[in-house]
């Protein structure tokens, strides 16, 4: 098995992704990277309008992941930060969806 970046084989991830917005390229370049690089298949959680607080603190703890990748737009990124808040869990993030920076003006032309 081939070693990661930092020498630990093994290592695993979760990814946190809106299905909506997370084409199967994009899964399919994730699991590819994570095998190319010595780490495990990555576990694939969802997030869910159903299920707003989904996934839980509890649920990426229980994981066990080495880092949890939140894929998505700026919900799910504030999400995944959210919930990591505090855990040591280091977080990653692919953006794919439609990013609204927190506090940002919506720019208009001069009138």
């Amino acid at each position: 098995m081939q070693a990661t970046a930092n020498g630990r084989p093994g290592q695993r991830c979760a990814v946190v992704y809106n299905p909506i917005k997370v084409s199967d390229e994009l899964r399919d370049a994730i699991s590819r990277q994570a095998a190319t690089t010595g780490w495990t298949e990555p576990i694939w959680l969802e997030t869910s309008a159903d299920e707003p607080r989904r996934p839980t603190t509890d649920d990426l703890a229980s994981a066990q992941v080495d880092r949890v990748i939140a894929a998505g737009g700026d919900g799910t990124i504030r999400l995944v930060a959210d919930r990591l808040a505090g855990s040591g869990i280091p977080m990653a993030i692919v953006p794919d969806g439609y990013w609204e920076p927190a506090g940002e003006e919506p720019r208009h032309p001069a009138v």
